[in-house]
């Protein structure tokens, strides 16, 4: 058997990412209001073992509403302990692989101006972290 695996001291991504609601949330806040009260009552997590590591096959994606956001999120990844990728992924100390994707990236490559999204995507393809105005940018042309 197995022995469990060993995880931080909680609440490691807890403080990264925190519980905030807003008005355009659409019912999310109650849905992960339940979840949250299920996942608490759980004693752990399954473990796999050393036979199966992490790798890009999984990963996370978070969508951010700003460059502050992006900033945050990135920089609690790869500065404790995480490494920087390219174009908007990163890996956590774990070895996890994260997304963190801003919401005018997402809206600028998926624009029917396929030039403005164009210029967007290979603005993308220069970066590690995304810069929101460099694609902003990018799009006005």
């Amino acid at each position: 058997m197995t022995a469990p695996a060993i995880t931080p001291k909680p609440p490691y991504y807890a403080v990264i990412f925190i519980s905030v609601r807003h008005d355009r949330d659409n019912g999310y806040g109650e849905a992960a209001k339940q979840m949250l009260e299920i996942a608490s009552k759980q004693p752990g997590f399954l473990n796999g073992g050393p036979a199966f590591k992490h790798n890009e096959a999984f990963s996370f994606q978070v969508a951010t509403e700003d460059q502050a956001e992006t900033d945050r999120y990135w920089n609690a990844i790869v500065g404790n302990g995480g490494q920087e990728s390219e174009c908007g992924w990163c890996k956590d100390k774990w070895g996890v692989s994260w997304q963190i994707t801003p919401i005018a990236l997402i809206n600028a490559y998926t624009s029917p101006d396929l030039s403005a999204a164009k210029r967007a995507f290979d603005a993308m393809m220069t970066m590690k972290k995304i810069d929101v105005a460099v694609i902003d940018a990018a799009v006005r042309g």
